[in-house]
């Protein structure tokens, strides 16, 4: 399996369940409010639902499920750092503190590298020897 697959099998459902968190806790926030001014709210009236516990919980699950995303892209970028050469804690503390952003900007890296050798390999004068 390839690296970037590896990532995207971890990513991929936390940033989905980060997505539907972050969607629910929104609608939650503004059925709440507009319950609180209206003193009104059907849905949780007639469920019996504590609207005020589920909205503390999403909110604690919520910077929760960012950290995971950031600590799956800083392992990752750690594993193949590491694989091609590179400096991998400092590329998994980047990924960490930075997110997906930092997978982009290591692999712009990784190709000005393999560009720039490539570019070195084609200018050096032939050998007198070969």
């Amino acid at each position: 399996m390839k690296d970037l697959e590896k990532l995207l099998l971890w990513f991929i459902p936390l940033f989905i369940l980060e997505y539907i968190v972050n969607t629910s806790l929104s609608w939650l926030l503004t059925e709440y409010t507009g319950a609180f001014i209206d003193n009104k709210s059907q849905l949780f009236k007639e469920n019996n639902i504590d609207l005020q516990k589920v909205i503390i919980i999403l909110s604690a699950i919520k910077p929760l499920l960012a950290f995971a995303t950031k600590i799956a892209v800083a392992i990752w970028l750690f594993l193949v750092a590491k694989k091609h050469g590179a400096k991998p804690f400092l590329w998994a503390f980047f990924g960490a503190v930075t997110g997906v952003v930092s997978i982009a900007i290591f692999y712009a890296v990784l190709i000005f590298e393999k560009q720039e050798l490539s570019e070195k390999k084609q200018s050096s004068p032939p050998s007198v020897l070969s």
